[in-house]
């Protein structure tokens, strides 16, 4: 099973459709933020969210999941979700073209190959709130298992205060991207505040890097958030990685859609869009360090 992971579009849809057509896959998974970008238009918005009802959101081999920029538009009278680049002018231009069943297609979270996706991530904190709502972890129940138990009647209730007008932790910002809460919710809490949960490995988007990022938690409750290619770089000079030692491994994958992810028997590779370089192999390149490209 191969599966393709492409995060924060952000109207680019001509460089995602490449992306699609010339990276072989079983399954697609699309981690959110689809609207809104520096220098939207009309045209843009309405392209996007054409491409969306007619290539992705039907498609079963395509998981889509939603963004803090797109439940401005999903749950477009739910004032509470309004974030920067929303524009009236662009709820009617979507709204227009997708209808409920479409916008019912868009899903919170997705748990494929042994990793979560979402669009910004779980936080430790926010977990351990809703799994104490819930019966332990059975005996013959594992820790994804477990998780998406709990998560799949936090997210019902979270969609269902969202078209209330509320405004769910889950859905929420939190003081790290100038929200209400002290925690942000699976939409918009920051790479830099995303803390691990012991065994459960996920892949996001929503904080812009310009090299894809990995956290290790690590036996003990230590943790560390570093680029990828570091992390790559210390595997491969080790003498030995005992992966035995690790408690979960995630990734944010958001760097301008510079970057992909493919997931084959539970291996995650990314690679640089416009190289192809799997970023395993990118210190066997010598690219001049510069602020201009997404490898150094």
């Amino acid at each position: 099973m191969r599966t393709l992971v492409i995060a924060d579009i952000h109207l680019s849809i001509v460089r995602a459709q490449q992306v699609i057509s010339n990276v072989p896959h079983d399954k697609l998974v699309l981690t959110g933020d689809y609207f809104d970008a520096y220098g939207s238009t009309a045209d843009g918005t309405k392209n996007t969210a054409v491409w969306l009802k007619e290539n992705i959101l039907h498609n079963p081999k395509v998981v889509t999941l939603m963004g803090n920029h797109d439940t401005s538009y999903i749950f477009n009278e739910n004032r509470n979700f309004r974030c920067s680049g929303y524009r009236d002018e662009y709820n009617q231009i979507i709204n227009g073209v997708l209808n409920d069943e479409d916008k019912s297609k868009f899903g919170v979270y997705h748990i494929d190959q042994g990793y979560l996706f979402s669009h910004a991530g779980l936080t430790n904190e926010l977990w351990r709130e809703y799994s104490a709502k819930f019966t332990e972890q059975g005996p013959n129940e594992t820790r994804l298992e477990f998780f998406d138990r709990v998560m799949k009647v936090i997210s019902k209730e979270a969609l269902d205060s969202a078209k209330e007008h509320g405004n769910p932790v889950l859905f929420a910002a939190g003081w790290d991207r100038g929200g209400i809460y002290r925690h942000g919710g699976m939409n918009w809490v920051d790479w830099g505040s995303l803390s691990p949960i012991k065994g459960i490995n996920q892949i996001v988007g929503h904080s812009i890097h310009r090299i894809p990022q990995v956290l290790v938690q690590k036996v003990g409750g230590g943790y560390v958030k570093q680029d990828v290619t570091e992390y790559y770089d210390i595997r491969s000079k080790a003498a030995s990685f005992d992966d035995n030692y690790v408690l979960s491994i995630s990734y944010d994958i958001d760097t301008h859609l510079n970057h992909y992810a493919v997931i084959e028997d539970g291996n995650v590779d990314i690679f640089h869009i416009d190289t192809g370089i799997n970023l395993k192999d990118a210190n066997q390149y010598n690219i001049p360090e510069s602020e201009m490209n997404g490898l150094t």
